[in-house]
């Protein structure tokens, strides 16, 4: 963050954020599941998927 090459937030605001992007998916399974029409191996794919997703949008939620 001193060098500008990390937008700034507070330690434990990026901790929350982390937590909460991973493990809101399975609190909510149940309407995400109706929201999009999945079936339980649609919601597997979808948590496949967001594996992939979630590295670049942290990454991209960080620069400055």
């Amino acid at each position: 963050m001193r060098a500008g090459t990390l937008a700034p937030i507070a330690p434990e605001q990026f901790l929350v954020n982390i937590i909460s992007l991973c493990v809101f998916p399975f609190a909510a399974r149940p309407i995400i599941m109706v929201a999009l029409g999945l079936d339980a191996k649609g919601f597997e794919r979808f948590i496949a998927q967001r594996r992939e997703a979630l590295p670049p949008f942290v990454a991209r939620a960080l620069r400055p």
